[in-house]
């Protein structure tokens, strides 16, 4: 008789490991997540005022990234201005990209608009301003990084996502299923559709994802999904050549469960095809998403671990209904040895995936409030709520079969053929209910590798310095200093009267020193812009640190006085 329990799961036992590992994903501090890159500094920085223009211009993100075909575009007072040479990114810092400017490049209000992708494989846009010679600038507020995306691709990118962790998880965790749980099923008509429709998902997700890629890049639509040099883009950068590697795989996986199925009681073919599909296919997934922005061998392992408890656990549960099926039922004996077999993997891969997701988690949203506060959060919350719904209707499904199969022979008329096939009709259920639940794991998840974590390094924000000196003679000068922070900068000094109006003095200069460092006296060179108005041209501050500025005002052909003041420079 079917016992699709005669070696149960020690459920206490999982849920101490979980709660273990729980305390130690949020005992551990929540280290800063990379997702999607954010700009952190530019030299010259967004607002900045400069004497002279530019040889080029440095941008500095928080993560590594790759650039989109004419990405960077320089706009002036008279419209676009063609670049000496295509923007970089630095050899030698993979996190900068550098921007050639020309060197006749006049006075004049300058714009910079930027697109490039980040390592998590998601473009990022944005903007920054710099003025050249006398003229007013201010920042843009979209220089740090905005996203964009058109909502049809979006749509259409994220359901072949879905398709292909589908495909895997059919793949993957059905050759597991047949080489451990079940090789008697190789035989099986439907076992052997359902693996070639998995491998046609995989291989259809795998080549449409690189044309999609190339138009999510570029900021484009659906209609240019075919562009050639999109492609050619994309084939280039580790997303590409992840998802190339994929297709390969998927193809060595297909010819190995071929070989496999032919030969089921082989070892070696065995071996090698849960490598493929368990180890090596997982690992494409890697630089297609969040986690290629982590640095380090612990984020690569949990991400791969990750994806193939996934493949192990949703897999499996699919061809154990196929086990289950009514159409040439499974004898007894060995549905039961298979469902036991199967348990042991859906208990480890539960427990993987809960360590794995969590310490994911963690990473990407960084605190509780974010769980709530953010899009990311939301669907980190939905996803671990699905999950657990999953968890608990297996558990809860096959514990009243247990309970039932164990009963007592059941009354007048029932048969031990009766009870096995009202097992494995409570079984059915509980399996196609916990299919359902998997389907919307997989889709939120699609989801999710599209959104930024909640946890993101923010975008530098330019430090203002002000201070107001008073003067003996009644009025004061106020200065502003804009950024406080090394690189190119500018200080501006306005001289007012008692009443608040400009007081139009003859003279107005300035010296810096950094004495902790041994730095000045710097000369700063202010011109005069209006009455009682000065600003400096070409102000460099090499370093941080506490800066004194010693400011003189000459009122009239014989008052000169001098005032102090400290600036910090960051």
């Amino acid at each position: 008789m079917f016992h699709p329990s005669r070696r149960r799961p020690s459920w206490p036992a999982v849920v101490l490991v979980l709660i273990t590992a729980l305390g130690a994903v949020l005992g551990a501090p929540a280290q800063t997540a990379r997702a999607h890159a954010q700009l952190l500094s530019s030299d010259p920085v967004n607002g900045a005022r400069l004497a002279e223009a530019p040889a080029e211009i440095t941008m500095r993100f928080s993560e590594g990234l790759t650039l989109v075909t004419d990405g960077i575009r320089l706009l002036g007072p008279e419209g676009p201005v063609k670049l000496p040479g295509k923007p970089r990114v630095d050899p030698a810092v993979a996190q900068q990209v550098i921007v050639p400017l020309p060197a006749e490049l006049g006075h004049g209000v300058y714009t910079v608009a930027w697109r490039v992708v980040s390592a998590d494989s998601h473009p990022i846009h944005g903007a920054l301003v710099f003025g050249v010679g006398d003229v007013e600038v201010g920042q843009l507020p979209a220089a740090g990084a905005l996203t964009d995306t058109d909502t049809a691709l979006s749509t259409v990118f994220a359901a072949f996502r879905w398709l292909g962790y589908a495909g895997l998880g059919l793949l993957g965790g059905g050759a597991l299923f047949l080489v451990v749980c079940w090789p008697a099923g190789w035989a099986r008509p439907r076992v052997r559709r359902t693996l070639a429709v998995a491998f046609a998902a995989s291989l259809v997700s795998a080549l449409t994802l690189v044309p999609l890629q190339g138009s999510y890049a570029a900021g484009r639509g659906l209609g240019q999904t075919l562009d050639t040099g999109q492609i050619s883009d994309v084939l280039g950068t580790t997303y590409g050549l992840s998802v190339l590697a994929r297709a390969v795989l998927v193809l060595i996986g297909g010819g190995l469960l071929l070989a496999l199925s032919r030969a089921p009681g082989s070892r070696l073919l065995g071996a090698a095809t849960a490598l493929t599909l368990l180890a090596a296919l997982p690992a494409t997934w890697i630089g297609t998403g969040h986690a290629n922005a982590e640095a380090g061998t612990v984020s690569v392992a949990v991400g791969i671990g990750h994806v193939t408890a996934m493949a192990s656990w949703l897999g499996g549960l699919v061809f154990l209904l196929l086990v289950l099926g009514r159409a040439a039922p499974v004898p007894a004996a060995e549905a039961d040895t298979v469902f036991r077999r199967f348990s042991l993997i859906a208990t480890l891969s539960v427990v993987v995936l809960a360590v794995t997701g969590l310490h994911r988690a963690w990473q990407g949203v960084g605190t509780v409030e974010a769980l709530t506060g953010s899009r990311y959060g939301v669907l980190l919350v939905l996803k671990l709520a699905a999950v657990s719904a999953l968890v608990w209707a297996g558990s809860v499904s096959r514990s009243v079969v247990r309970r039932r199969v164990r009963a007592a022979p059941g009354g007048p008329g029932r048969t031990e053929r009766q009870r096995d096939a009202s097992a494995r009709r409570q079984l059915r259920l509980s399996l196609r209910v916990e299919a359902v639940f998997a389907v919307g794991v997989l889709a939120v998840t699609a989801v999710l590798v599209a959104t930024p974590p909640g946890a993101r390094p923010e975008a530098a924000q330019p430090t203002v310095r002000k201070a107001t000196l008073e003067l003996t003679k009644g009025g004061r000068a106020m200065l502003t200093l804009d950024p406080a922070r090394t690189g190119t900068s500018s200080l501006t000094v306005a001289v007012r009267t008692k009443d608040g109006t400009a007081w139009d003095v003859p003279e107005v200069s300035a010296t810096l020193t950094l004495p902790e460092a041994g730095l000045g006296p710097l000369q700063v060179k202010l011109a005069k812009k209006g009455p009682g108005r000065y600003a400096s041209t070409g102000l460099l501050l090499p370093r941080a640190g506490e800066w004194t500025l010693r400011l003189s005002v000459r009122s009239s052909d014989i008052d000169m006085e001098t005032l102090k003041t400290e600036l910090p420079v960051d």
